[in-house]
């Protein structure tokens, strides 16, 4: 009956105060590892997008930047990029979007979204799968952008989004892409949200 109650209490104290201590510290560690970062974003003037035409141009992504990464795919993420805020959009009710190269001017929309992604870690796989209790090998995108009204020039939204993951055992290009989709997804709620 009493092993039921206490399953270590056929140790001695000492042992038995060592495996609680360990099992502590262990849980601690599990969950102050590798935080989640909070998107930081800068409303300067309240606008509403309902019914308004958002332009999406390809994000500025630089492929020397990336690390862990091959060159070819971190080139083509700033379409991807692009991409998916417009997917983003859409399974939130939003239709009204279309994307454009960087490089081509933006015309005929009510808002024009441009942004840069300023950091891509790959990270790695191989910790990701072994330690990833303690967030090491964790792979992380940063994005920064804004949301400008395209008649007055007028900047409207500021964002700086970070995310990554030390959780997935993924290669480090498709955990790039999961992190890619968050973002993505985080962009069309800032966006879309209503002003108070």
């Amino acid at each position: 009956m009493g092993y039921f109650l206490n399953p270590l209490s056929g140790i001695s104290g000492k042992k038995n105060r060592r495996i609680l201590f360990a099992g502590s510290i262990f849980i601690l560690i599990s969950f102050a590892c590798s935080p989640k970062v909070p998107d930081m974003t800068v409303r300067s003037n309240l606008f509403q997008s309902k019914n308004r035409s958002i332009v999406i141009q390809h994000f500025v992504c630089y492929p020397e930047m990336a690390t862990g990464l091959s060159k070819s795919f971190a080139q083509g993420l700033g379409g991807v990029m692009a991409l998916e805020i417009q997917k983003s959009l859409w399974r939130m009710g939003h239709l009204q979007s279309v994307v454009v190269p960087a490089d081509e001017s933006a015309t005929g929309g009510d808002l024009l979204l441009r942004g840069r992604i300023i950091r891509l870690s790959g990270g790695h796989r191989l910790h990701r799968m072994t330690l990833e209790v303690f967030g090491y090998g964790r792979c992380e995108a940063q994005v920064m952008g804004e949301v400008i009204e395209m008649q007055s020039s007028t900047p409207l939204l500021s964002f700086f989004i970070t995310r990554g993951s030390s959780w997935t055992w993924r290669g480090n290009e498709r955990a790039i892409r999961e992190a890619i989709e968050e973002i993505a997804e985080s962009i069309a709620k800032h966006v879309l949200q209503e002003p108070k």
